[in-house]
């Protein structure tokens, strides 16, 4: 009792240290790296030290050193305390060997065979499970009138002998199943079976695909792929899974057998399609109390099961009684409810493979970081530092910089324009995070004209230093307007200086403003070639518009061209080119025109204006004649 006392002090002073590590910012699995030298100075000299950051550093080190030391003290006192445990446990089989000896019969599950094998290896006896699987026999009639399908241990209960049968407590002590609201519950659908004919088997797609779901949910709570198994009674079923494995790849190690081929094992999660399910009520070997019973004492901690309750019910009293009980526990329903483990008010119902959350968690995390914020992360994901981004004063600037809540601001953040003067009384032209330069480049009226016949403007820092230059050198600092205009149509926008004094001038940055092959406007500077047009393709058909770029090639309709006519219908496509050459149509047109009259064209070409109504003289050419038609309705 003290050790097991003083092993919960130890987890409490446990968790308080990784609480504490998180408020202070210190990751509990912090690499342990001393700080460098060139930084934080020797050991010695620590407690004196002022920059900032290396404070920090310090800081970081030397609580993860206590953080280490305290995390090995407890290891130390679990590793004794296991040993204790240890102890007790041999004296409790101790005991209760001592009692069985003095039985004739003890009955236990092969289940608890397994887990108490020492046991039972000292206790020097044979035991059976009279409700596991009917031994088989080679010949069926051996079965059917001379019971040879009976086991042994069956047989002695059916003769009354007296016997013990061995149960245990400890499920009670596993922890609930993490991301639902039962850790037993059955899934009732009315959804029919389908028919295997090659193997003369049932299965049930929707089944499959609402365990395999659940199972990919489970993993997602962070079990592993050893503690689930899937099982079904079928092998169509089992074919059925294999089959959509594909599409869970995270599925592969997940265990997916038979019901007879796991007798005698066990796990952690069972997952359980019971497939059946039709307007006959035929529910097959599942009337068998038997292979019900290894069905559902597979399970150690979380059993799932999914199959319709009504046929079942309707067709063994079995599971009828299992029904009430269920009903009782409120664990059965047409949905699955799941719980987020880290928000347990949130829950939903799920029957629909798609509905399960994909993350593992119901949605954002929502907790309160130390810092005050809510975390914005997903429910499932660790919170870490906070991203918020808040408004920080620079300690050595006073200046304010948008940082994330957990960074620390520094003067290297600062974007603002530098408010120092420099030594010449002009103000330094860099930001607060650069150091001020020593040259000034504010341009200075020098009281000459140069060269150039411009006035002569030189920096600050060469004017005030007596500095004394060529009228070359004077020349490269002219900031006067070039202005001249270029060959292009536009005016120079560059210095007398950047221009060369006019020889070569800077490029133009004007729009171009030249009409593209396309009859688009090129929209790129003037000095520049003109690129592939990026205006939207105006190219169009009856099924579809061109969703490309004009540049580029439009992609070829393959619809059926609609360019038919009654009298010689296209059989092209619609991006080929149709209604040239022998292909057009010479029949006469049949369009009414929008002045009522008949149009006098073939039916292959557009419509003429109409002969009556146009003011200007319409000729039609006779090939036959070899002349121009005088006739009023020749074509």
């Amino acid at each position: 009792m003290q050790a097991e006392l003083r092993l919960e002090g130890l987890k409490l002073a446990s968790a308080k240290v990784q609480a504490d590590s998180a408020f202070l910012k210190v990751p509990a699995n912090l690499d342990l790296v001393k700080p460098p030298e060139a930084l934080v100075g020797p050991e010695e000299k620590w407690v004196n030290v002022h920059l900032l950051k290396a404070r920090w550093l310090i800081y970081r080190y030397w609580a993860n050193l206590l953080i280490r030391a305290l995390n090995g003290k407890i290891d130390t006192e679990a590793e004794k305390y296991k040993e204790l445990v240890g102890r007790y446990k041999e004296a409790q089989d101790g005991a209760l060997l001592q009692h069985m000896q003095c039985l004739d019969v003890v009955g236990m599950t092969t289940t608890g065979a397994a887990r108490n094998i020492s046991l039972v290896q000292n206790m020097r006896a044979k035991i059976r499970d009279h409700q596991q699987l009917k031994p088989s026999t080679t010949v069926f009639q051996l079965a059917k009138k001379f019971g040879l399908d009976v086991s042994l241990f069956e047989r002695m209960l059916k003769n009354r002998v007296p016997f013990i049968y061995k149960t245990t407590k400890s499920v009670l002590s596993y922890n609930d199943i993490l991301g639902v609201d039962k850790n037993v519950f059955f899934v009732s659908h009315n959804i029919p079976e389908e028919s295997n004919e090659d193997l003369k088997s049932k299965s049930n797609e929707v089944e499959a695909k609402f365990l395999l779901a659940l199972c990919r949910y489970l993993l997602l709570q962070g079990y592993k792929h050893e503690q689930i198994t899937i099982l079904t009674g079928y092998s169509g079923q089992l074919f059925v899974f294999k089959k959509l494995l594909a599409n869970f790849p995270s599925h592969k190690t997940v265990r997916i057998t038979l019901v007879d081929n796991y007798q005698g094992e066990e796990n952690d999660i069972i997952l359980l399609s019971l497939v059946r399910s039709n307007l006959e009520g035929n529910i097959g070997f599942l009337r068998t109390d038997n292979r019900v019973n290894v069905a559902l004492s597979r399970a150690k901690k979380g059993l799932f099961i999914v199959g319709n309750m009504d046929a079942l019910s309707s067709a063994s009293e079995l599971w009828r009684k299992m029904k009430c009980v269920l009903e009782k526990e409120n664990q059965i329903g047409s949905a699955l409810p799941l719980r987020c483990q880290i928000h347990p008010d949130q829950v939903i119902s799920v029957f629909n493979p798609d509905d399960f959350p994909l993350v593992g968690g119901c949605s954002k995390c929502a907790r309160t970081l130390p810092c005050g914020h809510m975390c914005r992360k997903i429910c499932k994901e660790p919170c870490g530092d906070c991203g918020v981004k808040v408004d920080k004063k620079i300690p050595d600037c006073s200046h304010s910089v948008t940082l994330k809540c957990s960074e620390v601001p520094d003067k290297s953040d600062c974007l603002m324009k530098c408010e120092k003067s420099l030594p010449c009384g002009h103000r330094c032209p860099y930001s607060c995070r650069n150091v001020c330069t020593t040259r000034c480049r504010v341009l200075l009226d020098a009281g000459k004209v140069g060269r150039c016949g411009h006035r002569v403007k030189l920096p600050c820092h060469i004017k005030n230093g007596g500095n004394i230059l060529s009228d070359e050198d004077e020349m490269e600092h002219c900031d006067h307007p070039c202005g001249e205009i270029l060959s292009c149509g536009h005016k120079c926008v560059g210095t007398c200086s950047k221009c060369l004094q006019g020889r070569i001038h800077a490029p133009c940055g004007e729009p171009c403003g030249r009409q593209l092959v396309c009859g688009h406007v090129c929209k790129v500077a003037c000095s520049l070639n003109c690129p592939p047009c990026k205006e939207k393709c105006e190219n169009s058909c009856p099924h579809s518009a061109c969703r490309k770029r004009c540049g580029e090639p439009c992609v070829p309709c393959l619809e059926k061209c609609q360019s038919s006519c009654q009298h010689k219908p296209c059989k092209l496509k619609c991006s080929e080119d149709c209604g040239r050459g022998e292909d057009k149509c010479n029949e006469p047109c049949k369009v009414k025109l929008g002045c009522r009259h008949k149009c006098v064209g073939l039916c292959g070409e557009d419509c003429p204006p109409c002969r009556r109504c146009c003011g200007k003289e319409v000729e039609f050419f006779d090939l036959v004649m070899n002349d121009v038609s005088q006739e009023k309705d020749d074509r």
